[in-house]
């Protein structure tokens, strides 16, 4: 079952969201360090395969993958929950973004056009936020 979603309202708290998507590296670390707090940076991880950030809640609830394109620019977001969290996220999406479709939203920014899905992985739920290209 995919469920389809995008920004960080849904990280955030107190209304501090932004759309990472984008964004430099650097402009990522600062903003993650002033508005969302509660997530921590791990800085241990490596993998040859993608370049991405990391970050996790102290709680171990919620983890932000941040992917970095080879220009350092993000390029997707994901974020994984722990189930007891579905029924407040949900919530949100449906408040901030238009649903679309079985578990996916929809965010326009001026041009741009962002999917965000949802999607079951049994044992936590996974948001995944990316931009929709022309030949989607």
């Amino acid at each position: 079952m995919l469920i389809v979603l995008f920004l960080l309202p849904i990280f955030s708290t107190a209304g501090k969201a932004q759309n990472l998507i984008g964004m430099k590296e650097p402009e990522i670390i600062q903003y993650m360090s002033q508005n969302l707090q509660e997530f921590v940076r791990q800085k241990d991880i490596v993998n040859d395969r993608f370049n991405y950030l990391k970050y996790e809640t102290n709680d171990g609830l919620q983890t932000i993958l941040v992917f970095l394109n080879n220009k350092l620019m993000c390029s997707e977001v994901r974020l994984t929950f722990d189930r007891a969290l579905l029924a407040v996220k949900t919530r949100e999406l449906n408040d901030k973004y238009s649903k679309t479709g079985e578990n996916i939203w929809t965010e326009i920014k001026g041009r741009k056009h962002y999917s965000i899905s949802l999607k079951d992985d049994n044992w936590y739920y996974t948001l995944s936020i990316r931009e929709i290209t022309k030949q989607e």
